[in-house]
């Protein structure tokens, strides 16, 4: 490749020669003079009013060519010369510009560096303070103070034997060993060595006294609540037995009373009895089967069970009247004691049955003969203030025409007096 560049130079400037031959000859066979000397192929241009210039002498020719030659020269150099300022003035330009960007850089870089100067002064300065205060205190002269062995004695005892130079500071705990007022820790331990300077304040002495065995005043508690009993008598540190009973008198979930009593005191070890109502004790029953039986027997029959016949709905049935044909439980379930049972009677068929007589205006004895006509007996005879007749019915349980049943077997009157 290098080879066939070279070739090629080689090959131009060849080519160039043999041009510069060329016109060298033209010239030289146009001009019998001898202009082919004062020719420069390689730096003036052929003009062609020199040679045509017939009947100048050679070296006036040769004087006004090298005059022509020197103002060549003169205006080459006078534009050289230009071209020269004229660099020269974008290169000073371009220093200028690079010499002000540094002097301002120099200006910032000097104006950062003060100010980072200046704030690690401050800050060795602050830091050397805090290192003062902090520490300064050790280049000061001070007392070793050697903390004493107080546990087990008395506080009232030791208090006289501890250096003025502790500051005493006194916790309170329980202990079941310790008596009352006996220390039973301290801090710092017994033997550690305490630096005292002077001027400083007081070393610190932290003591625990023992109040003695853990007790608790039992506080009124019947009434509350279970649970809040518990919460507060947990939060006290008592142990705690809860005892749950029946009680007619206390809702359930009550407490009904305390062992010991209130203002009584329970000691570490000791537990106190909660006696909790389960409220109103239920005592079930079983249901009889009361289908078909009269009003009479199924009343007779409930109250061996300990229930009570509640209210009686008649109802016309096809089973015969005065009979029970449903009931509120079903039978041989468990219900409380002493509840009530409500049953249906039959009235028979339709409303076919006879009603209780009208015994108005009658006397005692006709009331009487005329409820034996209707299966009926006279019950109770009570004598009231009326304006009508003495002697005759007033009023009459139940009323006229109520339909008679099983359970109607008596009528009472009220008779004027």
């Amino acid at each position: 490749m290098r080879y066939g560049i070279k070739r090629i130079k080689a090959v131009k400037k060849q080519k160039r020669r043999v041009s510069l031959r060329a016109k060298r000859k033209q010239v030289t066979a146009i001009c019998p003079f001898n202009a082919v000397q004062e020719y420069n192929c390689t730096r003036e241009r052929i003009r062609f009013d020199d040679l045509f210039a017939i009947g100048e002498l050679p070296d006036k020719r040769q004087r006004k060519a090298r005059q022509q030659r020197k103002r060549r020269k003169v205006y080459d150099a006078k534009k050289a010369a230009a071209a020269f300022s004229a660099r020269a003035n974008r290169l000073r330009r371009k220093l200028l510009s690079l010499g002000e960007k540094k002097a301002d850089d120099k200006k910032w870089l000097s104006f950062l560096s003060g100010a980072l100067c200046g704030t690690l002064c401050v800050g060795v300065v602050c830091a050397l303070a805090v290192l003062a205060l902090l520490f300064g205190g050790f280049l000061m002269p001070y007392d070793r103070l050697t903390v004493p062995s107080l546990i087990g004695e008395s506080y009232e005892t030791a208090a006289s034997s501890i250096d003025q130079r502790f500051e005493v500071e006194l916790t309170y705990k329980s202990s079941d060993d310790a008596a009352v007022g006996e220390i039973i820790s301290q801090s710092p331990s017994a033997g550690t060595v305490r630096k005292h300077y002077k001027g400083d304040g007081k070393c610190k002495l932290s003591l625990t006294l023992s109040t003695g065995k853990h007790s608790y005043t039992v506080t009124e508690l019947s009434g509350s609540s279970a649970r809040d009993a518990i919460l507060h008598l947990r939060n006290e540190g008592v142990a705690i037995d809860t005892l749950y009973e029946y009680s007619t008198a206390v809702p359930s979930g009550t407490v009904i009373s305390t062992s010991p009593r209130a203002g009584e005191t329970v000691f570490d070890g000791e537990t106190l009895v909660l006696r909790i109502s389960l409220g109103k004790q239920k005592i079930l029953a079983s249901v009889p089967d009361l289908f078909s039986l009269t009003e009479a027997a199924a009343r007779e029959l409930l109250a061996s069970r300990g229930l009570v016949l509640g209210d009686i709905t008649y109802k016309a049935s096809s089973e015969s009247a005065g009979s029970i044909i449903s009931q509120q439980y079903s039978p041989y379930s468990k219900i409380e004691k002493g509840s009530r049972v409500d049953v249906s009677i039959s009235l028979g068929d339709g409303y076919s049955q006879k009603s209780a007589p009208d015994l108005y205006g009658l006397s005692v004895d006709e009331a009487r003969a005329k409820l034996a006509e209707y299966g009926l007996v006279l019950g109770s005879v009570f004598s009231v203030s009326s304006g009508a007749p003495k002697g005759t019915v007033v009023a009459q349980t139940p009323i006229a025409n109520t339909p008679l049943t099983s359970a109607i077997t008596s009528i009472d009157i009220f008779i004027s007096s």
